[in-house]
């Protein structure tokens, strides 16, 4: 990265905005009372040239909020560039070897889409955690809102029937590869398409994303492949490709941001590891230091609700939150399983500064995903919780769009399972539709379910109040999970025979409302 010391002589204005960002932009800034300042004009062109003017480097990326570009040049070229103190500040290395390259790649959309493999998976338990299967027949959907996901790849996204309304609908206008510098990011990996599944995913009755309606901007920002085919290794470089997207987001006019990425520790994950210095400490989580919390933290003061993973460090030595989830103003999410309670992998708080993080959390164990190869799986981290939250947030914007960012922000904390009791493990707790509109949750109900005979030895029928979506957990006296699934319909029936004879607990829910049974198995 080549940073400049100003933006002198620009021929970019504030007075004439529209020159650098989309009335869109500009309309999101006006809602939210953003006013333009110096970070936003783009670079200086004739910065840009004196650079490339030294010969044998190549510009890939530029940043205004940074005042800086992104080149790609032997280690020879530093001092010449270096030299040139008029204008650059300074120059860091942000990733060794070659990595970029100016050859595009055709983007391939077929007629015909793969349906997802036959299945009995849902995804209505981590819909009805949130209240969004209400939300969705309420009509919030996404519609409406554009969102931009960063991410290491979408594979599948392009020819998976899950997603195929994505094309047919337009609903993916634009595309963006910061690691090669090309437009597609159908390759290298599925983890994006896995956690955009969690937003946008739709098929059938029984798959539905959080968000399924909204318009989307992909980008691939997180290096998963090296030129030498390994895949241990992350250097700066990726904060800096979010930085870029971010921008692009912004001047796009992007409502949401939502990335499943953390950063804490760089370099090679084997062998010798020059790289150290990158490193960051629990210290610098302090909301103001990694580039990459930085980068989120503009995109939020200019009215865009940045969504993020909390990390998946619950477990480790590290423990705590890992860079963006920091931001004070990045809506951090952590992990919960089927029983609302803290994934053992979900990454804690505080921030370094004393801030609690997580600010909610959302189902991150056993999430039901789409694959690269359209396969209904499960998966499990706060890569999955932290999209489910995205999508939700989309639809609550669409349900209030008076709201500005940081009202859609304490509206969705608000609403949370503990909001009367934040901690540094679940933040906020799961926030829900229900409690957003004013209708009571849980036992505040009236009865939803009926479970008969108790005691049983062998069959238990569930009957419910009308059709519907439901999900059930069968747990012992010990607090483990038996089994758990879902049903659709007036009536049900669990068979237990070869449970042993004892006390058990039946949870039902269906759209937030969860009802408990005490069973005796005869």
């Amino acid at each position: 990265m080549v940073f400049f010391k100003d933006k002198a002589n620009s021929p970019f204005t504030l007075e004439i905005p529209t020159d650098f960002l989309s009335q869109k932009s500009l309309d999101r800034r006006l809602k939210n009372g953003v006013a333009l300042n110096e970070r936003d004009l783009p670079v200086n062109p004739s910065y840009i040239h004196s650079i490339t003017a030294i010969g044998g480097i190549e510009v890939y990326f530029k940043s205004k909020w940074m005042n800086g570009i992104l080149v790609q040049m032997d280690p020879s070229k530093v001092g010449d560039v270096e030299a040139l103190s008029d204008i650059v500040q300074s120059v860091i290395l942000v990733a060794p070897g070659v990595r970029l390259s100016n050859v595009k790649e055709e983007i391939v959309i077929p007629n015909t889409f793969t349906n997802p493999s036959p299945t009995s998976t849902a995804t209505n338990t981590q819909l009805n955690m949130l209240g969004a299967s209400r939300m969705h027949k309420d009509g919030y959907t996404g519609a409406g809102i554009l969102m931009a996901v960063f991410d290491g790849g979408f594979q599948g996204v392009n020819t998976r029937a899950a997603f195929e309304h994505l094309h047919v609908n337009n609903r993916i206008v634009a595309t963006y590869d910061y690691v090669e510098n090309t437009d597609n990011p159908y390759q290298y990996d599925d983890h994006g398409t896995q956690v955009l599944s969690c937003i946008v995913s739709n098929y059938g009755t029984s798959i539905s994303g959080t968000g399924p309606d909204v318009s989307l901007i992909l980008a691939v920002t997180e290096e998963v492949f090296e030129t030498n085919g390994t895949t241990d290794s992350e250097y700066w470089v990726e904060e800096y490709n979010w930085l870029f997207a971010a921008e692009m987001a912004d001047s796009a006019g992007v409502d949401i941001i939502h990335s499943s990425v953390g950063y804490s520790t760089f370099g090679p994950l084997s062998g010798t590891n020059n790289y150290e210095y990158m490193n960051y400490t629990y210290s610098d989580m302090d909301g103001s230091t990694a580039t990459i919390t930085k980068a989120a933290e503009w995109a939020s003061e200019r009215g865009i609700l940045v969504v993020t993973s909390a990390g998946n460090e619950g477990g480790s030595s590290w423990q705590y939150i890992t860079a963006p989830a920091d931001g004070p103003n990045v809506l951090t999410v952590g992990s919960v399983n089927s029983l609302r309670t803290k994934s053992g992998f979900s990454s804690f708080g505080p921030t370094a500064d004393g801030r609690i993080k997580p600010d909610v959390a959302a189902m991150g164990s056993s999430t039901v995903v789409i694959s690269k190869y359209g396969n209904v799986v499960t998966n499990s981290g706060t890569s999955f919780s932290a999209p489910l939250i995205a999508g939700f947030a989309a639809s609550i914007m669409q349900a209030f769009p008076e709201l500005t960012r940081a009202e859609i922000f304490e509206l969705i904390r608000n609403s949370g399972s503990q909001s009367s009791n934040p901690d540094n493990s679940l933040g906020y707790g799961v926030p829900n539709y229900l409690t957003i509109i004013g209708e009571p949750l849980g036992i505040d109900y009236s009865p939803i379910f009926e479970v008969f005979p108790i005691p049983t030895q062998s069959n238990l029928n569930i009957r419910t109040k009308g059709h519907m979506s439901s999900e059930y957990v069968l747990i012992d006296m010990q607090g483990k999970e038996v089994f758990s699934g879902s049903f659709e319909g007036l009536n049900h029936q669990l068979f237990i025979p070869q449970l042993r004879s004892g006390i058990y607990f039946l949870k039902l829910s269906y759209d937030g409302a969860t009802e408990t049974f005490k069973l005796l198995k005869n």
